[in-house]
């Protein structure tokens, strides 16, 4: 049964939505979701997109969740003495009038325990959580392994 419903959800995101570019959530502007296809469901992957604040105060993401992995977290990577290093994050601070951009060797979504491929031109769902805006629910288009460029299309609802 739980199948089912989320068949039908996913049905209805994906028709009832336009596959714009942008998606706006309240004062925020969500684009270009993607991830890349995966070698093994063991390898964790790892979500990117941008998102605007056309608001006059900060924003934060403070969490995702997707059933396409067990565990979803916030990662960054950074330069420590010459190393490049990731570290789980607790926010990602969005300024005013801004874009942030997860991306990747920046900030991103980290996917551990994959319950299944990610294959180049599948569509997935992520829950966004944010401290004013509250949950969102974005699709995530998967390109091709070694890719390195956003996705034109994200959805959301």
């Amino acid at each position: 049964m739980k199948k089912i419903i989320i068949f039908l959800v996913l049905t209805f995101l994906q028709s009832s939505t336009n596959a714009a570019n942008v998606i706006k959530v309240d004062d925020l502007a969500i684009s270009n979701a993607w991830s890349r296809a995966s070698t093994g469901i063991e390898r964790p992957s790892a979500i990117y997109l941008s998102i605007t604040n056309n608001s006059s105060s900060y924003e934060r993401l403070t969490a995702a969740h997707t059933h396409t992995a067990k565990r979803a977290e916030l990662h960054r990577h950074s330069m420590d003495n010459g190393v490049m290093r990731m570290r789980q994050v607790d926010t990602v601070e969005i300024p005013p009038s801004s874009t942030t951009m997860l991306r990747p060797s920046g900030f991103h979504i980290m996917l551990f325990n994959l319950k299944s491929l990610l294959r180049a031109g599948d569509v997935f769902p992520v829950s966004l959580t944010f401290g004013k805006a509250g949950k969102r629910i974005v699709m995530v288009h998967v390109a091709g392994v070694g890719s390195n460029k956003t996705h034109k299309k994200s959805t959301n609802n």
